[in-house]
């Protein structure tokens, strides 16, 4: 089974350079600049989609994969996630 798509941000714009995980499998892509990925010779079932890029929240969703077919997804990355107050830390010499 091949599974292709396309990570788009909170723009829906493409997302390049996101990261793909196919639960289960191992199996990981980074997205093109047009926000594509291809994972091939996967093992037909139901997995978990997730996709992550820095500064947004992650997205997941079910896949279902055939035999000798290539399904097509699209996911959606969430707006960025919430900045924490930064933290000064301050040490002193005993």
């Amino acid at each position: 089974a091949t599974l292709r798509g396309t990570i788009t941000g909170p723009n829906g714009q493409p997302l390049g350079r996101a990261q793909v995980t196919l639960a289960g499998t191992g199996r990981t892509a980074t997205t093109s600049p047009a926000g594509i990925f291809v994972l091939d010779s996967l093992a037909p079932g139901t997995f978990g989609l997730e996709g992550r890029a820095v500064g947004l929240t992650p997205a997941t969703t079910p896949v279902d994969l055939f035999p000798g077919r290539t399904t097509t997804v699209r996911l959606a990355l969430g707006e960025r996630a919430q900045e924490l107050a930064s933290v000064v830390v301050r040490g002193q010499r005993s």
